[in-house]
């Protein structure tokens, strides 16, 4: 049985804050065991977050495409 939870919207009103959030949330689920998967629009994005992870000493892996292979 799936049951869904739902929450109300958060805005934020830096995108430094933003993403302070979001390794917050993803540290508290690191912590309880829970798998994290998350998208961004730019591989920009991607590093950036990276780089907030690996300072937090929070394990990770980094999926991204070379523009190349998209179409």
């Amino acid at each position: 049985m799936i049951i869904w939870k739902v929450e109300s919207d958060v805005v934020f009103r830096t995108v430094n804050g933003k993403w302070h959030a979001t390794v917050l949330e993803i540290a508290c689920m690191h912590k309880t065991g829970h798998p994290v998967l998350l998208g961004t629009t730019s591989m920009e994005q991607s590093e950036a977050l990276s780089k907030q992870l690996t300072e937090a000493s929070i394990p990770h892996q980094v999926l991204n495409t070379n523009l190349e292979n998209v179409e």
